[in-house]
């Protein structure tokens, strides 16, 4: 019996023995230093790829007047912030609430007290929540939602008391400026080494990786384009050579199987660093459609009542129309059937009045004004009297039960095949 045969960039070979130099370089790429400088690679890249961090100057909020500080302090910041965002910012062994003033702040101005400068961790921007309506109020008075990703509100609690109402005129200037020069063409954002433009004292960001999203009468700037990313980057490299050594990766022993499983893990963890990079960069976006279809849900409340209460008053009215007719010829109906009993008891005389029920005026099947028509459409559905006389084409298995039960240990369903497919499992 001749031996199956396969095929590579090397030729052909024995298919049970491999491709003798496939395995050599299998076994050179996974030699335990190889291995060793991937894991390394790997790890360090998961940790992340340092980024230099961008430096941003702030005032604080008075805990008492909730005024902002004349002074404006330096901090490093772990995210992009624009003038205007609100945020937590450490202070001493507390934190405390504050506006960024400016951004894009040079390392030289820093320079001589560089080691003091603290940093605004990741995650400190504030969001401000949108009012609850109450009864009496003018809703004029109800102010847009927030930027995406920053607060132009001075104190959150503005948004109950009306001392401040943010207008289009009165957002930061550094950013309707940015604003006109990204609409414009004149700023694009380009990473080259060319100076950035700058409004007044503060200098415009690199933005070459971020997009302008109007949010009602604000704007804020949200990243994009993962594919440059540093980050992101270092990820993919990582996983192209995990591909490539996928790929030549040749398992003929238990043996072959330890520096698999290796590179499994390495893999398993890379993918989890991509996926948490993929959250990152949407989760702006998520949250800013929950909020604006929270407060839509709110603000279309009034009006979705309105249409269901005047449709429903219109229905009702057309029943109670219809119910007066159909009442009105089953009495004449009832007063026909006793003339012809009496007529037939008294040889033909009729003493019952025959004169018909007086009917409404039915509604008519549309109804047209100078605005518009509106008429009925038949909206067919149903509920389950006795399930057991439903057809069984009709029904539908609950995989999500039978799945459980199946994970549970259940192996013998009437009707159901129950087979194991199984996967690899990482413990790393």
């Amino acid at each position: 019996m001749d031996t199956p045969k396969g095929h590579c960039r090397h030729g052909e070979f024995d298919l049970i023995k491999g491709c003798a130099e496939c395995v050599k370089e299998f076994a050179e790429v996974n030699s335990p230093t190889n291995i060793a400088k991937r894991i390394k690679e790997a790890e360090e890249a998961v940790s992340g790829v340092e980024v230099p961090r961008v430096i941003v100057k702030v005032r604080y909020f008075s805990e008492t007047t909730g005024e902002l500080s004349a002074r404006e302090y330096t901090y490093y910041s772990e995210e992009f912030l624009t003038v205007g965002d609100i945020v937590t910012v450490p202070v001493r062994d507390t934190t405390s609430k504050a506006k960024v003033s400016a951004v894009g702040i040079p390392e030289a101005e820093i320079e001589s007290f560089r080691d003091k400068v603290k940093t605004i961790l990741s995650g400190s921007k504030l969001t401000a929540r949108i009012p609850e309506a109450k009864s009496g109020d003018d809703w004029k008075t109800i102010k847009p939602l927030e930027p995406l990703l920053g607060a132009y509100l001075a104190d959150p609690n503005a948004w109950k008391s009306g001392e401040e109402e943010i207008r289009p005129e009165q957002e930061p200037e550094p950013i309707v400026a940015l604003q006109a020069e990204l609409k414009s063409g004149n700023y694009h954002g380009q990473s080259t080494g060319d100076a950035p433009p700058s409004v007044g004292s503060t200098t415009a960001p690199d933005i070459s990786t971020d997009v302008v999203i109007p949010v009602g009468t604000l704007t804020a700037l949200v990243k994009i384009k993962p594919e440059t990313d540093i980050q992101v980057m270092a990820f993919y490299n990582q996983a192209v050579s995990l591909r490539q050594y996928a790929e030549a990766r040749v398992i003929l022993t238990n043996d072959d199987l330890k520096p698999a499983n290796d590179d499994l893990i390495i893999i398993r963890k890379v993918k989890k660093a991509m996926e948490e990079k993929r959250k990152e960069y949407l989760k702006p976006f998520q949250d800013h459609v929950k909020e604006t279809n929270d407060a839509y849900k709110m603000l279309m409340e009034p009006i979705e009542q309105a249409d269901k209460i005047t449709a429903g008053k219109m229905l009702a009215f057309d029943a109670e129309q219809k119910r007066k007719i159909r009442e009105a010829e089953a009495i004449d109906a009832e007063k026909l059937a006793l003339a012809r009993r009496e007529a037939e008891l008294k040889g033909g005389e009729i003493t019952v009045d025959l004169t018909p029920v007086e009917k409404p005026e039915a509604v008519p099947d549309r109804i047209r004004t100078d605005m518009g028509s509106s008429g009925q459409r038949d909206n067919w559905t149903f509920t389950v009297v006795d399930f057991a006389l439903v057809p069984d084409e009709y029904k539908m298995l609950d995989s999500a039960k039978v799945g459980k039960l199946v994970r549970a240990g259940m192996r013998n369903i009437p009707g159901l095949d129950i087979f194991n497919r199984p996967s690899i499992a990482i413990r790393g």
